[in-house]
């Protein structure tokens, strides 16, 4: 070892690269935003009237709806999970695919449309009291305060999300 040599230059203080952690990230992230992009595709599609733009807000919803319902808890993954944490990500999961459904059915003009976003809003709201409580009593676990701000980040964006959409549509 050199004189020139500082403490992070060690080499037993350098992290080891986590590759698979990687591929599980991209993976999360195309999993959440390809359907939302196919979502975004078909409401240009759809006001710029052209056939067709239907067919892909309601694959994209339908897509977007099964993989936050089936796959919620992985997601928000962080290290290991504790029961609540897989408790909150499964009712998110829920929450999420009821509002995606029910931007299918509102952009469709079908039945029951706003009770699904009402509905998904309140839950939302309910959700975020929980995780923001939750997130105050763990702050000092730094694993559990990552889980609940992922968590409630999302939370907020799709209660926004589901009142713009309530309210202008």
């Amino acid at each position: 070892m050199s004189d020139q040599q500082q403490p992070l230059d060690y080499e037993e203080l350098e992290a080891p690269i986590d590759v698979r952690g990687d591929r599980l990230r991209r993976l999360a992230f195309y999993l959440e935003w390809i359907p939302i992009l196919l979502i975004g595709l078909g409401i240009y599609l759809k006001s710029t009237h052209v056939t067709g733009g239907g067919i892909f807000i309601v694959i994209g919803g339908l897509v977007s709806g099964l993989i936050y319902l089936c796959f919620s808890w992985f997601l928000f993954k962080v290290e290991e999970y504790v029961f609540i944490e897989v408790l909150l990500s499964i009712l998110t999961g829920l929450v999420f695919a009821t509002l995606v459904v029910g931007i299918v059915y509102k952009m469709q003009m079908w039945n029951n449309a706003n009770e699904m976003i009402y509905l998904s809003m309140m839950s939302g709201l309910g959700l975020c009291f929980v995780s923001f409580v939750l997130y105050v009593f763990q702050i000092t676990n730094a694993r559990a305060s990552r889980f609940y701000r992922k968590l409630l980040s999302r939370l907020l964006i799709f209660v926004v999300i589901a009142y713009s959409i309530s309210v202008e549509l």
